[in-house]
């Protein structure tokens, strides 16, 4: 089966008066969807806006040919901040991978250093 062809697409949530409560960049190639970007109010957090996005998002990349959805990383594995346990509810436990990470690739040490301190 051939790939999608690459595709970035903008989701938002709003509310019945047109309210954006959240939005988010997803960004398809080869076989996968990469959730690159989003950011959410907290006025009406309690309407869970990123669930239902997330949820149209995933459901338009299966019927696009996708076969991955990439919520990207955490910075914690647990509940505290509440990331971890978001991005848990698509996937439930067996679901979750871990990555190697990012390395910082060091081309000039005395500017990196000005940047680090």
């Amino acid at each position: 089966m051939p790939s999608p062809p690459p595709a970035v697409t903008l989701y938002e949530t709003r509310t019945a008066e047109q309210e954006v409560l959240s939005c988010a960049i997803v960004l398809g190639f080869n076989r996968k969807c990469f959730y690159i970007y989003a950011a959410s109010s907290n006025e009406k957090r309690n309407l869970r806006p990123n669930y239902q996005m997330n949820n149209e998002a995933i459901k338009d990349a299966i019927e696009q040919g996708y076969t991955q959805y990439d919520m990207g990383g955490i910075y914690e594995v647990d509940n505290s901040g509440g990331l971890y346990s978001f991005k848990k509810a698509f996937c439930g436990e067996s679901g979750l991978l871990e990555m190697i990470g990012q390395f910082d690739w060091v081309y000039n040490p005395e500017v990196y250093s000005e940047f680090s301190k």
